[in-house]
């Protein structure tokens, strides 16, 4: 098994526990805990990844494993949580010493939120918009995906850039995006508020095919469809539950969506961004499955 592959697969475990504890049904929030009480098998190394020189850590959105298994990538929100006003590369890639050896995305996003790295390198990358951001400042940016190649080239745009919808060809501030062994498409449109809330499935060369969900926090309704878990955790949590056909069949799709109610969660994304430490508050998120019919 590659690092790409434990990490996730760790990761997917923890998760699929979590399921197992809140009865495999309806989630309920009640006042429990959260479980961080096990021991502690890694070792945290601070200051890891080495940034160029002058230039600062800012809101570090999401993290992904390149397919070499060692390398990582980081959507990075430009020394601060904003990239307004910069022109600083958003999307860095990282050895597996914690070198940076590559760099892109000056300028195109002030937002960035949810990154997924498919199995042949691609990066993808959603743009929202920043909180209490005025409207003269993120006109013309945000509320689109965009896959680059591992070069950074722009391979394709999904949205239309600054203008936010709910059409097949637009979002309201995106949050995650991932991609099937097929090549489809998802991406969780919203992030709380006033933007949209709901999934979004396109063809792997961009052409919508459905939509679902709305605000709401009923069955298939979302307050914030926050991270869409990806790879080895949505199969291994589908055939963990006998919902699945095989470690290799794409069947199910995972959703994270915190409550309206938690002003403080560890998420899915805060576990994967801890990859010294894997660490999760299983009492907190609840995650919903879609057939992918």
């Amino acid at each position: 098994m590659s690092n790409s592959s434990r990490v996730r697969f760790t990761l997917a475990s923890a998760i699929v526990v979590a399921l197992a504890m809140s009865a495999g049904g309806a989630y309920t929030q009640g006042n429990l805990q959260p479980v961080n009480d096990l021991p502690n098998p890694y070792t945290t190394v601070e200051n890891w990844a080495k940034m160029p020189e002058g230039r600062t850590w800012g809101a570090t959105s999401a993290v992904d494993i390149d397919p070499d298994g060692k390398s990582i990538w980081v959507a990075e929100r430009c020394g601060a949580n904003t990239c307004v006003g910069s022109n600083l590369p958003t999307i860095l890639k990282f050895d597996a010493s914690g070198k940076l050896v590559k760099s892109f995305g000056e300028g195109m996003f002030i937002f960035p939120h949810g990154i997924h790295v498919d199995r042949n390198g691609n990066v993808w990358v959603t743009d929202g918009i920043p909180p209490g951001s005025t409207p003269q400042a993120v006109a013309g940016k945000g509320h689109i995906v965009v896959k680059f190649s591992p070069e950074g080239k722009v391979l394709m745009t999904l949205g239309k850039v600054g203008v936010a919808g709910d059409g097949p060809d637009t979002f309201n501030q995106p949050s995650d995006v991932v991609t099937a062994p097929n090549g489809d498409i998802f991406v969780a449109d919203g992030h709380g508020g006033n933007s949209n809330a709901r999934i979004v499935k396109f063809s792997k060369d961009g052409k919508f095919i459905k939509t679902w969900g709305k605000k709401g926090s009923g069955p298939g309704e979302f307050d914030t469809p926050h991270a869409l878990p990806s790879g080895i955790f949505a199969q291994f949590s589908t055939v963990a539950y006998g919902l699945g056909k095989s470690l290799t069949g794409w069947t199910s799709l995972w959703v994270y969506a915190p409550p309206a109610n938690i002003a403080s969660a560890t998420t899915m994304a805060d576990a994967s961004v801890n990859l010294t430490r894997l660490e999760c508050d299983i009492a907190v998120p609840p995650l919903y499955r879609f057939a992918d019919e």
